[in-house]
């Protein structure tokens, strides 16, 4: 058990190092939070303006929260396949950049954001089957009929199963249903890996974390040691800063993981720091 959490911590810091080396992929990370952000202003912003969002909570706070206006949900699935699909799209762009470098060429981010543009068609429908489990899961959490724990296993269940759909989509050039079924049968392949690299990851995630908060530490320290309105906004400000960017490179380490996951499954190719039969050992599901 040792030997196999050891190969997947070298899998889990390959992806950090394919991220270090090429920092230019925290660009897609910072447009997907940036167009989530917008996503979500276009929705919040005309609801509370016409006093709609007040409306819905109301409804739901008199129906105890089990029922909500059917308007608030065609709201909420609209809300989740525009959010869903972003995230997606810029994620897609990341992975075939992730991709060529694996392969040793050279690659532009533009050329990742343009097959992720070829392959709209596909990001928008798993965009739309998303919502729509996304929908049925909001539902039955509000039903106290439905057990909250029952909800989470079901959810935990669909991101298992959904796990490679976005590199599946990307390289394989897959519709929606066929990535749900291909990236399951990897995902019966490889849970073992994926298992203990994902650990292996929060790990690293952790260990990444604890230095940017001390040093978000010193920073607000310094900011309130000066005691001008100014030094604590931009102490503020460079805590901000600091973990956004922190967020997007274990954002950006958790797509590429996926992304080589995908590659070794399927033969396409691996980084070469990464040996073939560490990873074909760690490949075992016991």
């Amino acid at each position: 058990m040792f030997e196999s959490f050891s190969r997947s911590w070298r899998f889990a810091r390959a992806s950090y190092g394919l991220v270090w080396r090429n920092k230019r992929l925290l660009v897609f990370p910072m447009l997907s939070g940036t167009a989530s952000l917008l996503v979500l202003a276009s929705f919040l912003f005309p609801l509370y303006q016409t006093d709609t969002l007040a409306a819905w909570q109301n409804a739901a706070f008199e129906a105890e929260g089990e029922s909500l206006p059917i308007a608030a949900w065609v709201t909420l699935f609209g809300y989740y396949v525009a959010n869903y699909f972003v995230i997606v799209f810029f994620n897609a762009a990341l992975i075939v950049c992730a991709i060529r470098d694996m392969q040793g060429e050279p690659f532009r981010l533009a050329e990742g954001l343009s097959v992720a543009a070829k392959r709209w068609y596909a990001i928008l429908g798993w965009a739309v089957v998303s919502a729509i489990v996304g929908v049925v899961l909001r539902a039955l959490e509000s039903n106290k009929k439905v057990g909250r724990f029952v909800v989470s296993l079901i959810g935990m269940a669909w991101t298992a199963v959904s796990f490679f759909v976005v590199p599946v989509i990307v390289i394989d050039n897959r519709g929606p249903v066929d990535a749900v079924r291909e990236s399951s049968r990897i995902m019966k392949q490889t849970w073992g890996t994926a298992l203990t690299g994902n650990f292996s990851l929060g790990l690293i995630n952790f260990l990444v974390f604890i230095p940017a908060l001390l040093l978000a530490i010193g920073l607000l320290w310094m900011g309130f040691a000066v005691g001008t309105i100014t030094s604590i906004v931009l102490a503020a400000g460079g805590c901000v800063i600091l973990f956004l960017v922190i967020a997007c490179l274990t954002a950006a380490a958790s797509s590429v993981f996926r992304a080589m996951l995908h590659c070794y499954a399927t033969g396409t190719g691996l980084p070469s720091a990464v040996n073939s039969r560490d990873l074909a050992l760690a490949f075992r599901s016991s």
